[in-house]
């Protein structure tokens, strides 16, 4: 009887061994985070310095401090991190009646002269008759009262309206008596106006501020109209 033989290819052969050592499929790579997820950690390791206190005292002149039933609880906090001086600024809406309690709660205290307070300009009205003139008479009763500056908010210049509801821009000759009584008791000034200029450009790649227009689109001026020249001009 006659002996077949069949040839099978060597590549044939190899087939099971090639397929034993094929790689396990690759694990799909997560996800890329979004610019808002992505919060790399520091690979620079320096020495860290806590400081818990100032080594000289020091007055602070941005507070919104108004409830003059924690003067105490302040005065603790001041002493543990070296703060002599308290200085309130209030936001706006504290003239007359409301800047008055505060300076008469700060005189009542024992270290009344550790805590000091501005006031606000009373910005109802701009544009009605003696507008000026009412506005100024309030700021020169808070300086006697006691107040020691005047603070003003951002929204003067940017949202703030006259009786006929246009904005009134920040050199708005309506309200130069008040300046007056500031230039006559030599007092200081402190005005918060418009917002960083990326604010009011367009939403793109070119804007540094593009995160923070993202997650807070509330905060962006673009399209309302107004530029940052014309606030801060």
């Amino acid at each position: 009887m006659k002996k077949l033989s069949v040839l099978i290819p060597a590549s044939l052969l190899a087939l099971p061994l090639f397929a034993q050592q094929q790689p396990a499929p690759a694990t799909p790579a997560p996800p890329a985070p979004t610019i808002e997820e992505y919060e790399p950690k520091a690979m620079l390791v320096v020495p860290k310095t806590t400081v818990p206190r100032a080594k000289y005292p020091f007055i602070d002149i941005h507070t919104h401090q108004r409830d003059v039933s924690k003067l105490d609880s302040l005065l603790k906090d001041m002493d543990s991190i070296n703060m002599k001086i308290m200085l309130s600024s209030p936001v706006r809406g504290s003239f007359g009646e409301r800047t008055k309690r505060f300076l008469d709660g700060i005189k009542a205290h024992p270290q009344s002269a550790r805590f000091a307070s501005m006031t606000n300009i009373d910005m109802n009205g701009i544009g009605s008759p003696d507008y000026g003139q009412r506005a100024a008479a309030q700021l020169e009763q808070d300086i006697k009262e006691g107040a020691i500056g005047v603070k003003v908010w951002k929204d003067f210049g940017m949202q703030q309206k006259d009786v006929n509801g246009k904005r009134v821009p920040v050199d708005d000759p309506r309200l130069d008596p008040v300046w007056d009584v500031c230039a006559k008791y030599k007092i200081p000034v402190m005005i918060h106006t418009a917002d960083p200029k990326p604010l009011y450009d367009p939403m793109d790649k070119y804007n540094e501020r593009w995160l923070e227009l993202k997650l807070r689109p509330n905060r962006g001026e673009a399209g309302t109209g107004l530029t940052w020249d014309q606030v801060i001009g």
